[in-house]
C-alpha cells in the first residue's frame, strides 16, 4: 500500500551508495528528461532494451525510480522516485527499526514468530530478524515464547489471552501457494510433497493443521490436478473425503479441471 511504502522501503532497500556509473547516467537522464517508457527512452539514448530495463529494476531496488501505469495498463512510464511519490520519506525509519515494526505486525497476525516463519514470510536474513527481536524484547514488547516444541516470540499484550484454552478449529480449508499462512510455513511445507510430473497447487489445512497437498500442473487452459495427498490416517481420510473434496471445489471447477485422484485412488466420474 502507498501509505506503507515507507515502512518496506527501509526494510528492502539496496544500498545507495553502492549504485553504478551506469545507473547513476540512467537516473540522471530520467531527473532531466522523465519521465520515459523504456522505448521513449531507447530512442533518445540509443541504448537496447535488454541494457535499459535492469538498469531501472536496479535504480527501482534502490527506491531511486519508480514505474506507474495509465488506467490502460500498458503505457508504463519510469519516473525518478521523488517526483512519483514527493510526499514519501524512504529514511524515515532505520532499516533495523522497519523490520521490528514488521515483525510486531507478524505477531499481531499469527500470535506467534519464530526465525524461520519471519524468514519464510518476508525473506529477511536470519541475522536481521534476531537483531529486530532483540529490540523488541528490550522494548518489552516481545517475549520469548516456546510453543511445539519452537522457539519464537509473541506479544507480551497477548501472553495472557494466548495462554488461556481455546477451541480448536474443525473444518477443512485449502489454501493457495501465495497465501500469507503458507508463506509463514514455507519452511515446514516446501518439499513436504512430492508426485513425479506434478507440482503443489494448493495446500490442504484440515483443523488447523497442514496435512496434505493438491499436485498436478498449471496450464494456460485448464489446469491438472492429478491427486490429492494426505497425511491424515487412509480410514480417517476416507472419511472426511465428501468435506475435503466439498472444500476443494469451493476453490477448482469440478466440470472444467476435476481432481483425477484422491490419496493415489483414481476418481471415476
Amino acid at each position: 500500500l502507498r501509505e506503507e511504502q515507507e515502512l518496506y522501503a527501509a526494510a528492502y532497500m539496496k544500498p545507495r551508495e553502492d549504485m553504478t556509473l551506469d545507473e547513476g547516467m540512467m537516473l540522471e537522464f530520467l531527473q532531466k528528461n522523465g519521465p520515459k517508457s523504456v522505448a521513449q527512452i531507447k530512442k533518445e539514448t540509443g541504448m537496447l532494451v535488454k541494457h535499459i530495463t535492469p538498469l531501472l529494476h536496479k535504480l527501482a531496488s534502490r527506491f531511486m525510480v519508480a514505474e506507474d501505469q495509465f488506467e490502460d495498463g500498458w503505457s508504463t512510464l519510469w519516473y525518478p522516485f521523488e517526483k512519483l511519490y514527493p510526499e514519501q520519506n524512504v529514511f524515515r525509519y532505520t532499516r533495523e527499526d522497519a523490520i521490528a515494526e514488521i515483525l510486531r505486525r507478524q505477531a499481531y497476525l499469527y500470535g506467534f514468530v519464530t526465525l524461520m516463519s519471519a524468514r519464510s514470510l518476508y525473506g529477511f536474513a536470519l541475522r536481521d530478524i534476531k537483531s529486530a527481536a532483540n529490540i523488541l524484547l528490550d522494548r518489552r514488547v516481545f517475549v520469548e515464547e516456546r510453543l511445539d516444541g519452537n522457539d519464537g516470540w509473541s506479544l507480551a499484550e497477548d501472553v495472557e489471552e494466548l495462554s488461556k484454552p481455546g477451541e480448536m478449529p474443525c473444518g477443512v480449508w485449502i489454501f493457495n501457494r501465495s497465501d500469507p499462512l503458507v508463506r509463514a510455513n514455507e519452511d515446514c511445507l516446501k518439499g513436504r510433497y512430492t508426485l513425479s510430473g506434478s507440482e503443489v497447487m494448493y495446500y490442504v489445512n484440515i483443523d488447523g493443521e497442514f496435512c496434505g497437498a493438491v499436485m498436478g500442473r498449471f496450464n494456460f487452459s485448464d489446469n491438472e490436478h492429478r491427486d490429492l495427498l494426505l497425511e491424515l490416517p487412509y480410514s480417517e481420510a476416507q472419511e472426511r473425503r465428501e468435506e475435503i473434496l466439498s472444500a476443494l471445489y469451493k476453490v477448482i471447477n469440478p466440470l472444467t479441471s476435476p481432481l483425477m485422484a484422491f490419496m493415489g485412488e483414481e476418481i471415476m466420474f
